[in-house]
């Protein structure tokens, strides 16, 4: 949508032949990829979201929890190479370690170490590929040239009031009026325990509200593996079964082995014989016949 709204296609037909010099096309297209991704983060008002969609879509939702953002990050240099770094300026994308880095830097985030790569062990490997010929040469050094006035100059193509200053914005004005999303998704997302439980007293919010993909909140907090968040929602009256993605909150905490949350989304009624999109179930994962067998291996690893 951001790509429409920037005139991304139409702006891919007036620079049509431009595409003709080896590079510049695909070098143009990661920058547009960079202004999405931040303007997904600014409008959102959730980086730590950006990034972790991202992240999902590198390695998947089931692994994602566990990742090492540093680590992954940290490739940008420790895989620096003069073949991953053809690969990428052949490529329409920014390699996922780099986008996530834009989105910490954009945002300011404190601490936050910046990863480059190391452009003495690509000259290395740009000077073997010289040795391939002249052609493969001038394509190269056109790629180094353009490469780095692009992502210049066009990674922060955003409007003046998103580059001039990600940190004037004022973060907590962000609510339900600028996010579509209550206060109440809003705190659950921020992982806010205390937040939560004051809204939940008001009675005023849906427990049971879901974002745009349908996920509930009873999904992100089973996601973050918060039993105590998990536990308010609940008590709030969140439904156990609300399927999310063809997945359940109790397939999710077996999965990843919250079993004390596992053990009280059954106290609260979910459903051990539901199976989500791998065919996978409460009861399969356990390796359990039934719900007191599933029941009994939950507290036995949860000890």
């Amino acid at each position: 949508m951001f790509s429409i709204k920037r005139n991304h296609v139409w702006k891919n037909v007036l620079i049509a032949p431009a595409k003709l010099i080896p590079f510049l096309a695909q070098a143009y297209s990661r920058s547009c990829e960079y202004t999405c991704d931040r303007a997904a983060a600014y409008f959102t008002g959730n980086v730590v979201a950006a990034k972790r969609a991202l992240v999902i879509f590198s390695i998947g939702k089931r692994l994602a929890p566990e990742l090492n953002e540093e680590a992954f990050r940290q490739q940008i240099e420790t895989d620096s190479n003069g073949a991953v770094w053809l690969s990428e300026v052949l490529s329409t994308h920014p390699i996922l370690p780099k986008r996530i880095q834009s989105i910490a830097v954009f945002a300011n985030e404190q601490g936050v170490n910046v990863y480059r790569q190391k452009g003495g062990v690509i000259a290395l490997g740009l000077g073997l590929v010289v040795v391939g010929g002249a052609f493969v040469y001038g394509a190269v050094l056109l790629s180094i040239v353009f490469g780095s006035l692009i992502y210049g100059s066009f990674a922060d193509e955003l409007d003046p009031s998103f580059s001039s200053g990600y940190e004037q914005f004022n973060w907590s004005s962000v609510d339900s009026s600028s996010s579509d999303r209550s206060p109440l998704f809003q705190a659950v997302i921020a992982e806010d325990n205390a937040k939560v439980k004051q809204l939940l007293q008001t009675g005023d919010f849906d427990v049971n509200e879901t974002d745009s993909s349908g996920n509930s909140l009873l999904y992100h907090a089973t996601f973050y593996e918060n039993k105590e968040l998990v536990e308010l929602l609940l008590e709030a009256g969140a439904d156990p079964n609300d399927y999310f993605q063809d997945d359940s909150p109790l397939v999710s905490a077996v999965y990843y082995d919250d079993y004390d949350t596992a053990l009280l989304l059954l106290d609260y009624g979910a459903d051990p014989y539901y199976e989500d999109s791998y065919g996978d179930s409460a009861l399969s994962l356990m390796e359990a016949e039934n719900e007191e067998e599933l029941r009994d291996k939950l507290v036995f690893y949860a000890d």
